[in-house]
């Protein structure tokens, strides 16, 4: 299990990340029906009110053990979102999702809020971050392999990236401990 504690904040250079208050489900709500954040992964979503209060018991409170989900914040507003999801405990590899507001994108705040969040997930005791993302989103796939994450061939309809401790450590310069 790979969650933050209770009222934890991760601090980053220029971003926060921690768990959203059920008081801030009309900005995720927000944030996944926006078209233009949207775009490349996927089209707008709809969380209506009862899909949206079963999301957050499912993702937040209580949660699952399989699910660490963090709002990203800039001076205590948030402008995005960054998680990791079927977190696996024989493989310690999990699936990561990242989304940045449009307005808020090329500022360094996804890069920020990558390498904070890979570093609580390695420290954690994870193994491996995994992204699928959309063939047709070359951003995604640049911003994702700058970072470091390495490009995985094995499954032809996404573009899948990989980030294991080891080479984050290389990367990162993090021992991978608290």
């Amino acid at each position: 299990m790979i969650r933050l504690e209770t009222d934890q904040v991760l601090e980053g250079k220029q971003i926060r990340l921690r768990e959203p208050r059920r008081s801030e489900m009309e900005y995720i709500r927000s944030l996944w029906a926006d078209p233009e954040t949207m775009r490349d992964v996927g089209g707008p979503i709809d969380l209506d009110g009862k899909r949206a209060s079963q999301w957050y018991t499912r993702m937040v409170d209580p949660g699952s053990e399989q699910d660490c989900y963090c709002l990203i914040l800039l001076e205590d507003q948030p402008i995005g979102e960054v998680s990791s999801h079927r977190f696996d405990s024989e493989t310690r590899g999990a699936d990561l999702n990242i989304k940045i507001e449009a307005e808020h994108r090329g500022c360094g705040y996804a890069t920020d809020a990558l390498e904070t969040f890979c570093r609580f997930f390695f420290r954690a005791g994870g193994e491996r971050l995994t992204d699928r993302i959309a063939p047709d989103n070359v951003k995604g796939q640049r911003a994702l392999l700058s970072f470091g994450f390495e490009h995985n061939s094995s499954d032809t309809e996404v573009f899948l990236v990989d980030m294991t401790r080891e080479r984050f450590q290389r990367l990162y310069g993090d021992n991978g401990t608290q």
